[in-house]
């Protein structure tokens, strides 16, 4: 079974724990390739294919499904969000805590785990004025949210539907934050098509430099569940039916088992 690490924003990981958010997508990288004029190993001119080191020849869109950097079906994805070590002065127990909703985490009690800790802290940049951690730099061990994935696919960025958008956590009833002459307004999207429009800003608010909606890039579309942390050593029970399953943050801030 493998293990790959995937960065999600705050706002996402809330989404994930109200479990409002069952999908996500990522650009692929490099994006298929126009076949040239002719045949290119019996493809026609006007499809694509994928350089796959992995098949170790091009395959089309259709058919990368498990080649890409998420894995497969059963696979698991650790996410990495915005933290920071951190003491908690109350009883000086050592944790992590976390952006998206401010929960605390204690870390195991082994000197290994305390080593690690110490080594994290210790390791803020300079440079850097903010205590958070960017998710880039977060490692492994300190990881709270692991998602199992249900079904992975390649297509492109437009053919998502209203289900589709719903399940990435859109929520046309909630306000879009917005910018308007640099400041940020609470913006509310309606119509038939609201759901897929609020998508596209957001896509566009994190994508739109390099891969803007416009382009219409082919991404991967993971579909998952979270997986309880305390039961993946069992069965990989879904947090839905698992007897731990408890509100992001509920119960880790006073370190409970």
């Amino acid at each position: 079974m493998k293990e790959s690490p995937i960065i999600f924003s705050s706002e996402s990981v809330n989404a994930i724990f109200a479990g409002e958010k069952t999908q996500t997508r990522r650009v692929v990288k490099p994006q298929p390739t126009l076949v040239p004029d002719g045949n290119l190993c019996g493809r026609p001119k006007g499809s694509y294919y994928w350089p796959s080191h992995k098949c170790r020849s091009m395959v089309d869109p259709s058919d990368m499904g498990s080649l890409g950097p998420y894995g497969g079906k059963y696979d698991l994805l650790w996410v990495k969000e915005t933290w920071k070590p951190f003491e908690r002065p109350t009883d000086h127990t050592d944790g992590i805590v976390f952006k998206a909703d401010g929960a605390f985490v204690p870390i195991d009690n082994t000197r290994e785990a305390a080593e690690r800790w110490v080594v994290a802290k210790d390791n803020r940049s300079t440079r850097c004025s903010s205590p958070w951690r960017s998710p880039l730099f977060m490692p492994r061990w300190a990881c709270r949210l692991l998602l199992e994935v249900r079904s992975i696919r390649v297509e492109r960025l437009h053919a998502i539907t209203e289900a589709d958008a719903r399940a990435e956590g859109i929520d046309p009833k909630k306000p879009v934050k917005a910018k308007l002459d640099k400041s940020a307004i609470d913006l509310h999207v309606f119509g038939p098509d609201a759901v897929q429009r609020i998508f596209r800003m957001h896509w566009d608010s994190i994508n739109g430099e390099k891969h803007p909606w416009v382009e219409n890039p082919f991404v991967w579309v993971i579909t998952f569940t979270r997986v309880c942390m305390r039961c993946k050593g069992r069965g990989f029970v879904s947090s839905a039916s698992c007897t731990h399953n408890r509100p992001a943050g509920a119960a880790y801030a006073e370190g409970s088992p």
